[in-house]
């Protein structure tokens, strides 16, 4: 097994692990700028499929 594929398998559990605290005082999605702007788009994306 290579070095990146032992990274890629356990450095996002590793990161969520030693920010567990950070993450669980956040209020998503107001508190990040990047999701409200990826909701935005799918709202609006949604809102003219279903207004077509």
């Amino acid at each position: 097994m290579k070095q990146k594929d032992i990274f890629l398998q356990s450095e996002g559990d590793a990161w969520f692990a030693r920010n567990q605290q950070g993450i669980a005082i956040r209020k998503l999605p107001d508190d990040d700028p990047l999701l409200c702007e990826i909701l935005d788009i799918h709202v609006n994306a949604v809102g003219r499929v279903e207004g077509a």
